[in-house]
């Protein structure tokens, strides 16, 4: 993927739901694609799930995006979690390496934090 200059305007397309194939964005006129969303697993602050588009993702369908140019993002919806990380490391560290550990298996570009309650 082409690399871009910070300063270069960005055109955002959030994908929530798998009815429609995420391998259809490729032909879409954004830079980048996320996907919506990973979430902290119930009584688990250090675990992430996916949900919606993310629960049955297609590795072929993020290569064949990631090949269009665009960059392929997930939104990682954890307020409550990063509230609970606040003054616990360890708990910080667990959340951190779990979305990274997510990111890296599906070969995504990087997340999309919110940090919203």
């Amino acid at each position: 993927m082409p690399a871009r200059r910070a300063s270069q305007p960005r055109f955002v397309a959030y994908v929530e739901n798998a009815f429609v194939p995420l391998r259809n964005a490729a032909a879409l006129p954004y830079t980048d694609v996320v996907l919506r969303s990973l979430v902290t697993v119930a009584g688990d602050p250090t675990r992430v799930e996916g949900s919606g588009i993310l629960s049955g993702l297609d590795p072929d369908d993020v290569a064949t995006v990631r090949r269009a140019g665009k960059s392929v993002l997930v939104a990682v919806e954890c307020g409550r979690a990063m509230e609970e990380a606040q003054g616990n490391p360890a708990c910080a560290t667990g959340l951190a390496a779990s979305v990274a550990a997510f990111v890296a298996a599906r070969g995504l570009d990087g997340v999309e934090l919110s940090l919203a309650r």
